[in-house]
């Protein structure tokens, strides 16, 4: 298991939630490192939240020239096989981590309009905008062997 020391978070001793991030073609995501992040967590807050980005990396499918219905279900599909992998690391807390996959947030009532409010300021607001196109090259360049 590897050691998980956070770094630039100064302010994360006063919460009692974590939500971790999980993308699962990530190494920092499987095995040792994720045994290591889950016990640092365990050790650190009351609650744990495993935040599973599965569907969202459908996009990086339909990139590849996949369907977004069968992206849709591959990444459903890589969802399911990252927690069946991971099981172990993460009933090995003593906290029982709750589990979010992406369809959850796609499906919450809230989605739309906050989803209208991010294109908006997408297109009006050039400094987001730029923010957001770089980001996403930035993703695109350091991922783009593993899409």
């Amino acid at each position: 298991m590897l050691k998980v020391v956070p770094k630039n978070a100064s302010g994360w001793k006063n919460y009692k939630t974590v939500c971790v991030g999980i993308s699962m073609h990530t190494a920092n995501h499987h095995g040792d490192a994720l045994a290591g992040l889950l016990s640092w967590a365990n050790g650190s807050f009351n609650d744990i939240i495993l935040d599973v980005s599965d569907t969202l990396h459908r996009h990086n499918y339909i990139a590849k020239g996949i369907s977004p219905i069968t992206a849709h279900r591959k990444a459903l599909q890589d969802g399911d096989d990252w927690l069946a992998v991971n099981a172990g690391i993460i009933r090995s807390t003593t906290l029982s981590p709750r589990i979010f996959r992406w369809d959850h947030w796609l499906s919450h009532p809230d989605f739309p309009a906050i989803r209208r409010q991010f294109q908006k300021a997408f297109e009006s607001q050039p400094v987001f905008n730029s923010a957001v196109v770089n980001d996403a090259l930035a993703f695109y360049k350091r991922t783009q062997d593993n899409i």
